[in-house]
């Protein structure tokens, strides 16, 4: 097993919960990995605000000029969120390649499937380290040979789940899974806005 490049990793901050749960997963993960077997924490998650929209809405997504496929206006589903553990928010916007540096992939650029390359420290993530889309009425997340690997915490187990690499794991609301040290809970609904001060 390879050993993660963890340095100046984010501080995790858990929706709902506090940062504490979040890095009970992280060190559980690592636990995890380091001896073959279950955590000794578990991560918590909760859903936040009202479902207002959900997965099957069409967003349009702005393009830059000049780049090629990706120059025009594209209509895509939204299959859901990525909530992070540095508490940034990432909306799935289609078929979409997660990892470090996924700008050069040749399903991006032809518009195929659409980048996301999550903000904060991604040392230990692979340039192309993961796809999601859409399977029927399901979102799957499939691991591209990651060097670090693609994770499902398993609640039932209290331990991390490694996928095998090419192999499609289906996604349920309130999943949290783990880009090689990277974590991110899995919603199918967009949070709510906060309502303005004095507002009733």
């Amino acid at each position: 097993m390879l050993v993660l490049r963890g340095e100046d990793e984010s501080a995790a901050q858990a929706v709902g919960t506090g940062t504490g749960a979040m890095t009970a997963a992280t060190d559980a993960r690592t636990t995890t990995r380091g001896r073959g077997g279950a955590g000794d924490a578990s991560p918590v998650h909760s859903q936040s605000g009202a479902q207002e929209e959900r997965r099957g809405r069409e967003v349009e997504t702005p393009t830059r000029d000049g780049e090629d496929a990706m120059a025009t206006t594209a209509h895509r589903q939204l299959l859901g969120l990525l909530t992070w553990d540095n508490g940034d928010v990432d909306e799935l916007v289609g078929p979409t390649l997660l990892g470090r540096d996924v700008s050069l992939g040749s399903a991006v650029s032809s518009g195929e499937l659409a980048p996301l390359v999550p903000r904060g420290q991604n040392d230990s993530m692979s340039r192309v380290h993961a796809e999601l889309r859409a399977s029927g009425s399901d979102v799957v997340v499939v691991d591209r040979a990651s060097t670090n690997g693609t994770f499902i915490w398993d609640e039932g187990s209290k331990a991390w789940h490694r996928l095998v690499p090419g192999e499609p794991h289906v996604l349920r609301p309130g999943a949290i899974l783990a880009f090689g040290e990277r974590t991110a809970t899995f919603s199918e609904s967009v949070p709510a806005a906060p309502k303005a001060p004095g507002a009733t």
